[in-house]
């Protein structure tokens, strides 16, 4: 181990142990003193130095971020026959900005893209990371690589169009990873969802089982945030939507959106009637529905012939009379 103000440990061949400064060293200059040391007892030493494991350093990390919080985070790696194999949880050294943000799970929906603040060292140097410029490549050299003690912050914005959830596509896993979702209205099984961040209108729908009967996509109401915070339906026609092109900017969806599938009034008409019929001929098979069907043929017979039916104001059934025809029909 490297003690605190920078000293380790060596065994040296005669049994002894050295002290030695490795503060400042690169492995190669530290192999070549160790070589010296070992060259006092053996002739041509070989002599090979590697980190066992970087010393673990803490990351801290907060706002408009999934898990917040402080990470420690260390590297570890082995000597393997043959050669090196390094085994890796995360390069302390090589730690990004990104990596760091996606350890954290993700930024949240109303996070700036644009404006992630990364405070450094005792004087507190602050850069400004535009990540948007990062993954669209315009600046590739905004992916910071990390020093212990950094803090990242979050802010956020009411700017949709440098809020996560508004370029969810681009940001991939570097936005939150699932959203709550609510779907209602006309479809078969109604309810609250979980879906994938870039899940998208159609695949909420389908979570709930599609439109029922009389539901519709020509009438689909979405409860969201606007720019502003605002809670506000807006109505949609994911038919035409869908016939005109729709991009995906225009169908994903946000967190806690809220989805309302309406009915269709020629659906809900068709409904009823075959609703009315299955009824009618599911009721024919007991004595109360023998009488509403020939209840319904009196009237319309009667209608037809202008005669009033016989009624039995005791009883307060009407008396049916069918007359047969010649044919016996």
């Amino acid at each position: 181990m490297v003690s605190a103000d920078g000293y380790i440990s060596v065994p040296l061949p005669d049994g002894t142990q050295q002290s030695l400064l490795v503060a400042g060293y690169t492995l190669e200059g530290l192999s070549e003193e160790v070589r010296a040391l070992f060259g006092k007892t053996l002739k041509h030493p070989l002599v090979f130095v590697q980190l066992s494991r970087y010393r673990p350093i803490n990351i801290y990390i907060g706002g408009e971020i999934a898990k917040p919080g402080v990470y420690k985070v260390e590297t570890s790696s082995t000597q393997a026959e043959g050669g090196m194999t390094t085994t890796t949880s995360s390069n302390t050294f090589e730690l990004s900005l990104t990596q760091a943000i996606q350890l954290a799970g993700g930024l949240k929906p109303r996070a700036n893209i644009r404006s992630i603040v990364v405070t450094r060292g005792s004087n507190a140097e602050k850069k400004i990371v535009d990540l948007k410029a990062l993954i669209t490549g315009e600046d590739i050299f905004q992916d910071v690589n990390l020093q212990p003690g950094d803090a990242i912050y979050v802010p956020g914005s009411e700017k949709p169009e440098e809020q996560a959830q508004s370029n969810v596509y681009l940001l991939g896993k570097l936005a939150y990873q699932d959203l709550s979702v609510n779907v209602s209205g006309e479809v078969k099984t109604p309810g609250n969802f979980i879906l994938q961040n870039d899940s998208t209108l159609f695949d909420a729908i389908g979570k709930a089982g599609g439109p029922n009967e009389v539901g519709t996509i020509k009438k689909v109401r979405i409860a969201r945030f606007d720019g502003t915070g605002v809670y506000k339906w807006k109505e949609y026609n994911l038919h035409d939507l869908l016939s005109k092109g729709a991009t995906f900017d225009e169908i994903v969806l946000r967190p806690n959106d809220r989805i309302e599938i309406q009915a269709s009034k020629g659906k809900e008409l068709r409904h009823f009637f075959n609703s009315a019929g299955s009824a009618l001929a599911n009721a024919a098979g007991n004595s109360f529905g023998n009488f509403l069907v020939q209840d319904h043929l009196f009237r319309r017979i009667s209608h037809n012939s202008k005669k009033t039916p016989f009624v039995n104001s005791s009883v307060g059934v009407p008396n049916i009379t069918i007359i047969s025809s010649p044919g016996g029909r």
